[in-house]
């Protein structure tokens, strides 16, 4: 069982610091944070080194490669046709890049609801935390949901999940400006 710690709990030296440039920093945070830190020159003000700007810009090269895509689908693999109706699409599969790891979600809600499967299908891309929504077509109120969300939707016309991922990756889909359908279609 994990222990936690007092908000009190004393701070520890950060690992791989000289005694000069030391830092403290509280047990438990990310090392992430610890990188910046050192990056822009920790607490004595100095700037960074080339080792420290070249850690940091690789870093953001890998952030900006990371990207979390919604793609609607009729089965749970990437090789599965798109399912062109986002609320009611069969599955809703979130795919990490670049390395294409899927989580398959089973959309039961949004093909058996009345009414709000557009709806309810936004916020399951955003309780996923992807960035990108690849769909047939969006209707109005998810497209809403999604832009207040700050979710980009593309529309794919067609084809298997991976193939879409490539023509985004590729820059051949581009962003929808609106939803391209009614609501209830």
């Amino acid at each position: 069982m994990p222990v936690e710690l007092p908000p009190e709990a004393p701070a520890v030296p950060v690992p791989g610091r000289s005694a000069a440039a030391a830092e403290v920093q509280a047990p438990g945070k990310a090392q992430e944070e610890r990188g910046v830190k050192e990056a822009d020159g920790g607490a004595d003000g100095a700037g960074a080194t080339d080792a420290g700007a070249t850690s940091s810009s690789a870093r953001s090269e890998r952030e900006e490669l990371l990207m979390r895509i919604a793609v609607t689908a009729t089965g749970p693999e990437l090789s599965s046709p798109i399912d062109q109706r986002f609320g009611r699409a069969k599955y809703l599969l979130i795919v990490d890049t670049p390395e294409r790891t899927v989580l398959a979600i089973e959309n039961h809600a949004g093909m058996n609801a009345a009414q709000g499967a557009g709806i309810q299908a936004a916020q399951s891309v955003i309780d996923n935390k992807a960035t990108v929504l690849i769909t047939g077509h969006c209707g109005p109120k998810a497209f809403r949901a999604l832009k207040a969300a700050a979710i980009d939707v593309y529309l794919a016309p067609g084809g298997a999940v991976d193939e879409a991922i490539s023509r985004f990756e590729a820059g051949d889909l581009t962003v929808a400006p609106a939803a391209d359908v009614d609501g209830h279609w």
